[in-house]
């Protein structure tokens, strides 16, 4: 699906050109064209994670937008002279359409977190966008497919407007991809840990943290026990073994070459 927003290849990864602007007027097209529009991210940590999941690429290369979701990542693209206008992450992103949904009362679903904390960030999306319809959420623990048949089911009787799946990967994919054309939802936008944001859990990295590239550093020290081994061995492998391929190919030999390629073995 196409709303005439550039799209440019960073190796073999799509990146959309987009700003503050530019999305608001993608939102109000995919309201209008009244299907399933996904919106999603690659970052660092994504071509970190292909290379484990090659179905985080495989699936999510569908989307119908692209953003960089983060700003190293974005800083990546603007050194490989990629036209981008400005680099809006996931999070950034899910911020904007709920103002948007605020804006022109909009119907908002979130699937993900637990079900206590579903319920904590609906009742604070509530308060903070009171125009907006909150619809009841769904935890994001469904693993049978009886369980995520009820939860299309579910969604499909409330129809959102913008429908936030706040998994992690590759589930998140999965869901979202192989259903797009079951799910009676307008904006889909795969948003990770933004639930838990959303409900207070966690906090929000602050816009000047973000600037300087610091978000992941921001929710290791948040969430130390999880998400710190896994950093690590992510920078580990962006040291060792990415960035010297990038730069042999890119920089030494000039080459147009694919990251989805380095990684992802064909069949």
């Amino acid at each position: 699906m196409c709303f005439s927003m550039k799209t440019y290849s960073f190796y073999g990864l799509p990146v959309s050109d987009v700003s503050k602007t530019s999305i608001y007027d993608f939102f109000k097209k995919a309201i209008i064209k009244n299907n399933n529009t996904v919106i999603y991210g690659y970052s660092l940590y994504a071509i970190y994670a292909i290379r484990k999941i090659p179905e985080i690429y495989t699936l999510g290369k569908q989307a119908a937008l692209f953003l960089t979701d983060g700003r190293p990542f974005y800083w990546l693209c603007k050194i490989a002279k990629l036209p981008l206008t400005d680099g809006i992450s996931i999070p950034e992103c899910v911020m904007l359409a709920l103002n948007f949904a605020n804006e022109y009362g909009l119907k908002v679903m979130l699937i993900g977190a637990t079900a206590k904390v579903n319920k904590e960030a609906n009742e604070n999306i509530r308060k903070k966008f009171k125009k907006a319809i909150i619809l009841e959420g769904h935890h994001g623990y469904f693993n049978t497919i009886d369980e995520e048949a009820e939860l299309i089911k579910k969604v499909n009787c409330e129809q959102p407007d913008i429908l936030l799946v706040g998994i992690s990967s590759p589930k998140k994919e999965r869901f979202v991809f192989n259903n797009a054309s079951a799910l009676k939802a307008k904006i889909v936008i795969p948003c990770g840990g933004m639930i838990d944001v959303l409900a207070g859990k966690t906090k929000m990295t602050p816009r000047w943290l973000k600037r300087i590239g610091l978000a992941s550093f921001y929710r290791v020290i948040q969430e130390p026990k999880r998400l710190l081994f896994d950093r690590l061995k992510m920078i580990w492998f962006l040291l060792v073994d990415f960035f010297p391929k990038f730069l042999i190919n890119a920089v030494v030999r000039r080459k147009n070459f694919s990251i989805p390629a380095l990684y992802i073995k064909e069949n």
